[in-house]
């Protein structure tokens, strides 16, 4: 590949990789809040969807202004019961209250992509997105979030994110439950809440052993001779026939790489380990909230369980889960300095540089998981009749042979996999640095094979300044570590985002690639939405 100069702007932008998911369909500013309150899309945001200090407390208040609405509302509510009616409980409904106006706002994208060496050099799409956005109150303790895709590319009509939420439950800002179809808060920073187009590849970077098998299964032969002769033995070995094992092997079974058995099973594995840490799920979340000393900056943590492969597929398969088991993760993050993670009760927003906020957070993450991993019957033909023998061996110890059954049933085996990190996240004046660290491991069931895992490690850092209110400039480098086998992937992401208003903005971003693993890419993009 030749290195084509770089275009006018750089600016971040282009994908991710092998081994690297797609990226998910950012969910932007919520204009329905504008009306509620009579306010700028400013009031929440550095430059939308980037959330301010005072817009990640509203957040944390379940989209609530801190210290209660009553003072900013101006689109009056629809009571559904009287305030007394709290005092009758369990004898009475609890009161509610729903949105005059409905909370519906539409967000609009049109883009233009420049790549030097693609087979289309410039690419109009405009739109490329359109989508509803949704997200309210129902009274003093519920709340609720969506964003539903209407136009996005490759996909038809569906859902993004949509949830309910239960806020203070017991009068506690530490206990809040959402339940439905979200990113959960185990990412270091959000995909939805980002300026650039490209996702953070700390999100996005994935390894399923799926992937890291067939590039083993696709060595030549003078790669990979003996692997058939290992597989053999491995599963002739947990038959209990030891002696037999070694002659066919020609090898001490104690010096075996348990990943050769793992490799010739079959000439078809069927992987569900595309895990990426930033793709939405279905499930339930407990998280809270608590002001720090002086009421400066505080504590935040996340629990939560989720089904652990997106949407699914209900539709084709009756349910929405792949496999039995279900996802967990955590996060906890402590902030020093600043505004309240819950806000200042005793003051309105700043009406200026209410971008500034200086502080330092710091997080620790972290996601497991399971999904399943499948054998298809190996092909007993091989290229000889020696291949020919192994692989029948290895089927009959997969699948069964004659009155006995398979030794290792295939149907509940899974793939594991793990992420841990750290991040932080600093304001200084006009200046915002954050980055973080994730070290990722998929494993192979140990019912199946031991110590056969594959790990990475992907690297963010992020600088974005304030330029003027209205223009913001950015700079991200990214970095994932692969098995030698794959190699690693480097990214600088240059940005600049142009508020024409206070909802309509104009954004430029390239992504270049230094080591020419992939082409460099250049996006302009025009938003608005109301």
């Amino acid at each position: 590949m030749t290195r084509k100069g770089i275009g006018p702007i750089a600016i971040f932008g282009a994908t991710a990789l092998v081994a690297v998911a797609v990226a998910p369909t950012p969910a932007r500013a919520i204009p329905a809040f504008s009306r509620k309150y009579a306010t700028s899309c400013a009031t929440c945001h550095v430059a939308y969807p980037k959330l301010n200090a005072f817009g990640r407390a509203f957040r944390n208040n379940g989209y609530r202004m801190p210290g209660g609405d009553e003072d900013y509302l101006k689109d009056e509510n629809i009571k559904l019961g009287a305030e007394p009616w709290k005092r009758l409980w369990p004898d009475a409904i609890w009161p509610s209250d729903l949105p005059y106006l409905p909370p519906i706002a539409l967000l609009v994208e049109n883009e233009i992509e420049y790549r030097p060496d693609g087979p289309v050099k410039t690419d109009f799409r405009t739109p490329s997105d359109i989508a509803l956005l949704t997200g309210g109150t129902f009274g003093d303790s519920m709340s609720f979030f969506g964003r539903v895709n209407v136009v996005a590319p490759g996909a038809d009509v569906h859902v993004h994110r949509f949830f309910g939420q239960f806020d203070d439950m017991f009068g506690s800002s530490l206990l809040n439950l959402r339940i439905g179809q979200f990113e959960t808060r185990a990412v270091p920073f959000s995909s939805n809440r980002r300026l650039a187009k490209q996702d953070y590849l700390i999100n996005t970077a994935t390894m399923p052993l799926s992937t890291w098998v067939n590039y083993l299964q696709g060595l030549s032969d003078d790669e990979h001779g003996g692997i058939d002769h290992a597989v053999a033995a491995s599963f002739a070995a947990r038959a209990g026939e030891h002696d037999a094992a070694d002659d066919m092997a020609g090898m001490d079974m104690d010096d075996d790489d348990p990943r050769l058995a793992l490799i010739g099973v079959g000439g078809h594995q069927h992987g569900g380990g595309g895990f990426s840490l930033g793709t939405t799920q279905q499930g339930i979340e407990l998280w809270g909230a608590l002001s720090g000393m002086g009421g400066k900056g505080g504590f935040e943590y996340a629990l939560g369980v989720v089904n652990g492969n997106g949407a699914g597929n209900f539709a084709a398969t009756g349910t929405n889960d792949n496999n039995n088991a279900k996802d967990w993760y955590w996060r906890a993050s402590y902030k020093f300095g600043g505004m309240s993670v819950l806000g200042d009760p005793e003051s309105a927003p700043a009406a200026t540089n209410n971008w500034q906020d200086d502080s330092i957070r710091v997080g620790v993450f972290g996601y497991h998981g399971r999904a399943p991993f499948t054998f298809s019957p190996p092909d007993a033909d091989g290229h000889d009749d020696t291949h020919g023998m192994y692989r029948s061996l290895a089927a009959a110890l997969v699948d069964g042979h004659g009155d006995s059954p398979p030794l290792i049933d295939t149907h509940s085996l899974d793939e594991r996999f793990h992420r841990l990190g750290g991040d932080v996240d600093i304001w200084f004046g006009d200046l915002n640095l954050f980055g973080a660290y994730m070290w990722g491991k998929t494993e192979m069931d140990p019912a199946l094979l031991e110590d056969a895992d594959v790990t990475f490690r992907a690297a963010l850092a992020q600088a974005d300044y304030m330029v003027y209110p209205w223009l913001v400039a950015s700079l991200r480098y990214e970095r994932v570590d692969y098995d030698d086998a794959f190699g690693d992937v480097t990214r600088w992401l240059p940005h600049l985002t142009a508020l024409i208003r206070a909802n309509v903005k104009f954004s430029a971003e390239a992504a270049l690639y230094p080591d020419e693993v992939f082409s460099d890419r250049y996006r302009f993009w025009f938003n608005f939405a109301f």
